[in-house]
């Protein structure tokens, strides 16, 4: 049984993560020549917040897969883009 403020807690949760997600999507855009090209392909078809949340997706898997094989950034940047 939930009390009263225990979801808004996770809820609150959730959202900061989803906020840095977002934001630091705007960092690796910067810096990283084929995720800015495909962020910005995906802003000409679809809305730009769209686009950011989409990217910032991406970016979380990109983290993932860094975390569970112990790899850099830049391999696997190479390896997701080699592999299409």
């Amino acid at each position: 049984m939930l009390q009263n403020g225990q979801a808004d807690g996770e809820v609150h949760v959730i959202c900061r993560f989803s906020c840095s997600a977002v934001e630091s999507v705007q960092t690796v855009n910067r810096l990283d020549e084929g995720f800015r090209r495909q962020y910005q392909h995906r802003c000409h078809h679809k809305p730009r917040a769209v686009a950011k949340v989409a990217a910032a997706r991406r970016l979380a898997v990109r983290l993932y897969w860094m975390l569970r094989t112990n790899t850099g950034y830049p391999e696997i940047a190479r390896i997701e883009s080699s592999s299409r």
